[in-house]
C-alpha cells in the first residue's frame, strides 16, 4: 500500500522499530469491542472473534440510521500526554467499504468530544493495511475510544484481522 510520506514518517516515530518489520500487526492495548448502532436504525449483527482475528462482523442493515460505530476503548495509561495517537490496522471488507476513524474524549458530565484521524480509510474485500494518524495532543481525561464509523445504511462483512494503537511525539 502507497501512502504519502508524511503519514508514513508519523507511523514510523508512533510504533516500535520492531513493530515495522513483522508482517502482521500485534493487537494494541484494547480492553473490549462493543458495537453501538443508531437506536432509530433496524440491524441484523452476526459476529465473532476467531483465532487471528480481532472481530469478524457481518451487518444486514433493514432500516438505516444515522450512525453505525464499532468501538474499542483502551487504556489511557499506555499513552503519554501532549502527544497525539497512530493507528494502524489491517482489515477485508464486502463490498468496500469507507470507514471513519475518530478518538473519543469525555468533556464532562455525560457529553464527548470526537477527534477525528487524518483521512478515512477504504477498506478492500483483498485485505489491506491502514493507517492514521491524529496529531493533536490528546487531552487529560480518565477514558478515551477509538471509533470505526461504518457505513449505516448498506449490509457488508467486514474482518478485522489486526489494530495497533500507538502515540505520536509530544509537541514541547
Amino acid at each position: 500500500m502507497r501512502m504519502p510520506l508524511a503519514v508514513w514518517r508519523l507511523y514510523r516515530q508512533a510504533l516500535p522499530q520492531r513493530a515495522l518489520h513483522r508482517p502482521r500487526l500485534q493487537p494494541g492495548p484494547i480492553r473490549s469491542i462493543r458495537l453501538h448502532a443508531d437506536p432509530s436504525g433496524n440491524y441484523q449483527i452476526r459476529w465473532s472473534s476467531p483465532a487471528r482475528r480481532v472481530i469478524e462482523l457481518e451487518v444486514n442493515c433493514m432500516t438505516p440510521g444515522a450512525w453505525l460505530g464499532l468501538h474499542l476503548p483502551f487504556r489511557v495509561s499506555l499513552f503519554r500526554p501532549k502527544a497525539g495517537i497512530a493507528f494502524a490496522l489491517r482489515a477485508a471488507a464486502i463490498p468496500p467499504l469507507p470507514v471513519y476513524a475518530v478518538l473519543r474524549v469525555p468533556q464532562g458530565g455525560a457529553r464527548f468530544r470526537d477527534i477525528p484521524f487524518d483521512r478515512p480509510a477504504l477498506v478492500l474485500p483483498q485485505t489491506g493495511y491502514h493507517f492514521g494518524a491524529c496529531s493533536d495532543p490528546l487531552p487529560l481525561s480518565r477514558w478515551r475510544e477509538f471509533i470505526l464509523f461504518l457505513p449505516p445504511a448498506q449490509d457488508f462483512c467486514l474482518t478485522l484481522h489486526d489494530l495497533q494503537l500507538g502515540h505520536l511525539p509530544g509537541r514541547q
